[in-house]
């Protein structure tokens, strides 16, 4: 889609995540992105995840997401997530 995702947040103000998600994240936000043919504010140039942990019993529906555009201006989304295929 040619966007750039490189990113995958480890810290907000209101919370911080291990090492140990920032790859299965990563993961999550590309396998989910490739497979989303939605729409992204026009002008995005890299992708920043933000999810925050889940509860384990809670149904992960959608990754919270930060659209970058080349003048480091920022927009929130949701794009849905794709379980990843066994």
């Amino acid at each position: 889609m040619g966007r750039q995702l490189s990113f995958v947040a480890t810290k907000t103000t209101q919370w911080g995540r291990p090492d140990a998600l920032v790859e299965p994240i990563g993961n999550s936000l590309t396998r989910s992105d490739t497979e989303w043919e939605g729409p992204v504010p026009e002008g995005t140039k890299e992708i920043c995840a933000r999810e925050a942990q889940h509860p384990i019993d809670e149904p992960r529906k959608h990754l919270t997401v930060v659209c970058l555009d080349e003048e480091g201006k920022r927009k929130s989304q949701h794009v849905p997530f794709i379980v990843e295929s066994k």
